[in-house]
């Protein structure tokens, strides 16, 4: 997968923001202005061109902000005003112009606040409250006004939930167990009572929940594992409930979003910043997102047209940004860390990519699916327009590049630029080898240049990684 450069949308940050694609091309957003405590509205043209407008002003409101489209392409969005503790819903009337209810005052009521439409097009919305921690669920009936219902009770069971409408109209919904520390689900029976699952159990796990539904009404779960720092996903196949590992890392997996199309898509906080992943025949495959080691939060996904849309906060400079997913080949140019440059540190990106698995498609400049020795070719040979074994990037294979290797020969965790050449950190036999086969005398006046004899030091290794090289 190839992602467009972020682009910051909005600089009044973004927490808590909520993604949609409409059928007409358009990718509606909302999301809390935590500056401002504001709930915020946008709208992003199929052209390109966000448009954004302030929904509700009144007290620190917009905290858990969920967004769903209806039918009609209208904007409906459940979410709490923080300090009175309300849980509230609008639905956009036109520009600058909403229709705005307290669903549920109660002391504390609100938290994670989940919204789903049915097929009539009424609101079902799960959330909490700080003071029980129940589960519940508040729906509208036309003619009968909001219904109000105790889900689960528990203990503490209600944090972090996320709901589902299959299509029958039940819901589903995934939720994390604070007092017992595991991922649960609730399946609403068609006779209006509820079962629960227990889905992860062992050791902190469920927190940041988020489902989707495939196209048999079979719940797709992602969440962060606190006690694995991992990003988890859950499914289930209509018999059992499966779990598996995605990314594992420091804070990996936190504030995901999930969505199903002809597979599971998650954008999350990784260790290095915002990141998507796929499953494509059985296989993760990962995208970097933002700029690799910005620290992000709040990620919001959606699927338009089966390209993936993705919104997430840079917590470094408060601004929400925006980026676009394609597989169409060429949109990776290089500049695999967005300085505006293409140089060694992107033949060092790459080359740790490599080491690290290949699975990373943000690197796949081939576009084959792979990251390998055919897109280390692509960067240095054709991107670069040079050869294995130019350290300085300069043009040539020289002196000056041999120099730079003897000078770092036998030393670890260095890159391209101190002469490794074959990507394993250290420069050594195989480097010099590298570096002779592409050597051109006289190119780098003034330069030291090894003794004739020297360049058959290494010959003896030489053809094997000649040929590597050459098939990659």
């Amino acid at each position: 997968m190839y992602w467009s450069a972020p682009a910051l949308i909005q600089a009044d940050g973004g927490r808590y923001s909520s993604l949609e694609a409409a059928p007409d091309g358009t990718l509606h957003l909302a999301f809390l202005d935590h500056v401002n405590g504001d709930l915020r509205y946008g709208v992003r043209s199929p052209g390109g061109q966000w448009t954004f407008e302030t929904v509700d002003t009144e007290g620190d409101t917009g905290w858990f902000a969920s967004l769903e489209m209806d039918s009609a392409g209208v904007p409906h969005v459940a979410y709490c005003e923080f300090w009175n503790y309300k849980l509230k819903y609008a639905v956009r009337q036109g520009p600058d112009d909403w229709a705005i209810e307290t669903v549920d005052s109660a002391p504390g009521r609100g938290w994670y606040s989940s919204l789903a439409l049915d097929s009539a097009g009424n609101p079902h919305i799960a959330y909490s409250g700080n003071q029980e921690w129940d589960l519940r669920q508040a729906w509208y009936a036309p003619g009968a006004g909001w219904q109000f219902e105790t889900i689960d009770s528990a203990g503490g069971v209600g944090l972090y939930c996320s709901l589902a409408l299959d299509s029958a109209d039940l819901c589903r919904i995934c939720y994390f167990d604070k007092d017992n520390k595991r991922l649960k689900f609730a399946w609403q029976q068609p006779g209006g009572g509820w079962s629960f699952d227990v889905v992860d159990d062992p050791g902190d796990a469920g927190i940041d929940t988020t489902i989707d539904l495939d196209d048999a009404g079979h719940p797709h779960v992602a969440y962060w594992d606190r006690g694995s720092d991992a990003l988890k996903y859950a499914w289930h196949d209509g018999a059992d409930w499966h779990v598996e590992t995605v990314e594992a890392g420091t804070d990996c997996g936190y504030e995901a979003c999930i969505v199903w199309e002809d597979g599971p898509h998650i954008s999350y906080k990784g260790t290095l910043g915002a990141r998507y992943a796929e499953k494509v025949a059985g296989v993760w495959a990962f995208s970097q997102v933002s700029l690799p080691g910005e620290r992000c939060g709040d990620t919001a996904l959606a699927m338009e047209a089966g390209r993936p849309r993705m919104t997430w906060l840079n917590l470094d400079d408060g601004g929400l940004y925006y980026a676009e997913g394609s597989m169409i080949p060429g949109s990776q140019t290089g500049d695999f860390n967005m300085d505006g440059e293409v140089n060694v540190l992107d033949v060092d990106a790459l080359f740790g990519a490599i080491r690290e698995g290949g699975t990373d498609l943000w690197y796949d400049l081939t576009a084959d699916g792979m990251v390998d020795g055919g897109d280390t070719d692509e960067l240095i040979r054709q991107i670069l327009a040079t050869e294995y074994g130019d350290g300085n990037l300069d043009g040539s294979v020289d002196g000056l590049d041999y120099n730079n290797w003897s000078l770092h020969y036998q030393a670890s965790g260095v890159g391209w630029g101190e002469g490794d050449f074959n990507g394993d950190t250290v420069p050594d036999g195989l480097d010099y080898n590298v570096w002779s086969m592409y050597y051109q005398p006289g190119e780098a006046a003034g330069a030291p240049v090894p003794e004739p004899a020297a360049l058959a030091l290494f010959a003896a290794g030489a053809c094997p990684l000649l040929r590597r090289r050459r098939q990659a």
